[in-house]
């Protein structure tokens, strides 16, 4: 990892690079970076400056001699909180740097009416049980969350459960904002990030499908979607099993992921944990490449 620099350095390097590329360069960037790769290349080098500014500000701090200094390593959190958003499946993982599952279930809100007016003192409750505990020590600096669609397939119609799910999200965004502007956690700066389910998809369609050969390419959609569901969820098992790619902290975390009957949310909120994480060390790397030129 490269050395501390002046945070403006590390920017205008980022940015002069990023102008001298090509568009198909641009969008091999967004992907390792877990960012949208559509558009033209004003779009894309707009999108891909504001995401390293980002982990430039994250990531900057100032020194002794008064200088902003960036610092690579803090821009890796020590842990991050992943969420896969339901109303009856509303899944979550704390996952370190080092792979290492320390918080892990899925959560049925047991919503009867779905109004904001009943659902929202129930979704804060959840957040102040069971997700400020985990947030308390500090040492989760991101939070992610699935971006959920406003429609189903890109279709015209908006079904019910895609309204209800929505939603579940915007409350659990607006209750998470709460509670880190009310300053309950130590944390003094907390990245929050809404994820493609796409990006997390092409991360890791490779490994799930050594584990799990995919079903024939003229398959139904159901049929496809319910192969991925149960790859992730094998692939998450042969992590944790035999190839340790993964370790929970303690067995109770193991015991109740295979007591699951939902193991693919709980597979779910975990891989896209392991995307950002991966995204953060593409980005840095990158970053890294640009001061060296």
């Amino acid at each position: 990892m490269f050395s501390r620099a002046s945070s403006h350095v590390v920017q205008d390097a980022v940015t002069s690079s990023l102008a001298k590329l090509k568009v198909n360069d641009l969008k091999t960037i967004a992907g390792r970076c877990g960012i949208t790769a559509s558009g033209k290349k004003a779009d894309l080098c707009s999108r891909l400056d504001s995401h390293f500014e980002s982990i430039v500000i994250n990531g900057t701090a100032p020194t002794s001699s008064g200088d902003a200094k960036f610092d690579p390593e803090s821009s890796i959190p020590k842990s991050i909180l992943s969420f896969d958003v339901g109303y009856k499946n509303l899944a979550h993982v704390k996952l370190d740097c080092n792979n290492t599952i320390t918080e892990w279930c899925r959560t049925d809100l047991q919503l009867e009416n779905f109004h904001p007016s009943a659902s929202a003192p129930i979704m804060r409750s959840y957040v102040h049980e069971l997700i400020l505990p985990a947030l308390k020590d500090g040492s989760v600096k991101a939070i992610v969350m699935e971006q959920q669609r406003y429609r189903e397939n890109g279709g015209h119609n908006v079904f019910e459960h895609t309204i209800r799910v929505n939603t579940i999200e915007a409350m659990l965004w607006y209750a998470l904002y709460e509670a880190i502007g009310g300053r309950q956690l130590s944390s003094p700066y907390v990245v929050l990030e809404a994820v493609s389910r796409p990006a997390v998809d092409r991360m890791w369609r490779a490994d799930w499908e050594q584990v799990t050969p995919p079903p024939p390419p003229d398959s139904t959609k159901a049929k496809m979607n319910r192969y991925k569901k149960l790859a992730c969820v094998k692939l998450v098992k042969h992590w944790l099993e035999e190839d340790k790619m993964v370790r929970v902290d303690r067995q109770e975390l193991w015991d109740n992921f295979i007591q699951e009957k939902k193991q693919d949310d709980m597979a779910d909120c975990l891989l896209q944990a392991m995307s950002w994480y991966r995204w953060r060390h593409s980005a840095l790397e990158y970053m890294q490449q640009c001061l060296e030129k």
